[in-house]
């Protein structure tokens, strides 16, 4: 897999050629969307913009003379053009309105209307359920979203699912649960949009490819359609240390993933072949996903990373667009029409999930100094987010801190 960098920085001292020249298409196609969005919206020809680029950093003045920015100023000067000019006289501009608020004024649709369904991807694919639930911030946990998934498509009220990713892969097994429950809820009838953030690539593109549509921004990263892998071998380190290991076995195999002992040959060829074998199943399925040949899909595989512009034109990605995007395909996918009201629900539902998390932190161990810490911290991360939770629904953020502070203070 020549171009999957994952252990260039464990076995090479510089990238690989193929590695190099990969990244180096990503950050030429980047910078010229960089370059056309600076050309578009400061009225430059291309040409111009991309020598403004190489001639920065620029100090403010020089910003204000190359015409990068229209007029230097201080905050304060700013939001004097909210509130009114320095003779006292009331503004034309519109008000000023924090993003709490804004949040807050927004119409919300019926109860009765039909529901798009949310699920988040964020941070690396691994198997099990995060400990912590929605609080937990260690990655994306197959069981917890193939579940999310499920529920959508089984839920009567959901028109459709949006799958939000955010993911650089992570664990094939994981990514493959994931992956089941997108094909099965196509199956059942719910359209999937998938919708890429800064990053889907590996596996992240990977449950990304049965959807019903996928999207990227231009500048998201994905494909890295590939798989490496491998085990680290620290005999060398352990005779510097002068540290020695020894043992006994039973099964011929039993210590093929040992840090002590490099694979021999049967063992070598038999982890090729898991690598061959997955690597298989990955292009099968992204060629089945995206109605793409073979040689369609080798073209863009071999662990090559893409834009999302470079992404759409090779076939990965359908359209290039974000989330505001993302949902008008989704209702379209439904059925519904344009003006229609659509509920845009989070699955798991964020009150649910914290509930099911205070449940399990309380089970049996509220007694832990541990646990009450980890409890007075989520208190004031509540009283931080109060804004925010505030429009999560009916469990407000008066009712999590109620919640949060009765159980510490029940504690003997």
């Amino acid at each position: 897999m020549e171009y999957k960098g994952l252990a260039d920085t464990l076995t090479r001292e510089s990238m690989s050629p193929e590695v190099r020249s990969n990244l180096q298409q990503l950050l030429d196609s980047w910078f010229s969307q960089v370059a056309a969005s600076i050309a578009e919206g400061r009225g430059l020809d291309e040409a111009r913009a991309r020598e403004a680029i190489d001639q920065g950093p620029y100090a403010a003045q020089e910003a204000l003379e190359a015409g990068l920015v229209d007029r230097l100023g201080y905050w304060d000067e700013l939001m004097g053009r909210f509130e009114g000019d320095s003779n006292g006289s009331e503004s034309s501009a519109p008000p000023f309105v924090s993003i709490a608020d804004y949040g807050s004024r927004q119409e919300e649709a019926g109860e009765d209307a039909p529901v798009i369904a949310l699920v988040h991807v964020n941070g690396q694919i691994m198997l099990g359920n995060s400990e912590g639930g929605a609080l937990s911030a260690a990655g994306a946990a197959a069981d917890r979203i193939s579940d999310a998934i499920a529920e959508a498509a089984s839920d009567d009220d959901v028109a459709a699912i949006l799958l939000r990713i955010d993911s650089p892969g992570g664990s094939y097994v994981a990514s493959d649960t994931i992956w089941r429950e997108v094909v099965k809820a196509r199956e059942s009838g719910v359209p999937v949009i998938a919708s890429m953030s800064s990053v889907a690539a590996s596996g992240g593109y990977f449950i990304a490819a049965p959807a019903t549509r996928i999207l990227a921004l231009p500048g998201s990263i994905t494909g890295s359609i590939g798989v490496a892998g491998g085990k680290l071998v620290l005999t060398g380190l352990w005779d510097r240390l002068g540290v020695n290991w020894d043992g006994a076995k039973a099964g011929e195999n039993a210590d093929i993933w040992s840090t002590n002992e490099d694979f021999d040959e049967t063992q070598w060829e038999r982890f090729q072949e898991g690598l061959d074998r997955v690597y298989a199943d990955f292009t099968e399925k992204v060629a089945r996903g995206r109605g793409l040949n073979q040689s369609q899909v080798e073209a863009a595989a071999g662990g090559r990373i893409w834009s999302g512009q470079d992404a759409r034109d090779m076939g990965l990605v359908d359209e290039l667009g974000g989330l505001r995007r993302a949902i008008e395909i989704a209702r379209n996918e439904a059925g519904l029409s344009a003006d229609q009201e659509v509920r845009l629900a989070p699955f798991p539902d964020p009150d649910e999930a914290l509930l099911d998390w205070l449940r399990q932190t309380f089970a049996g161990r509220i007694e832990s100094p541990e646990v009450l810490a980890r409890l007075e911290k989520l208190v004031m991360l509540t009283e931080r987010l109060a804004p925010l939770l505030d429009n999560l629904g009916p469990l407000s953020a008066d009712r999590h801190r109620d919640l949060l502070q009765r159980d510490i203070s029940e504690q003997p």
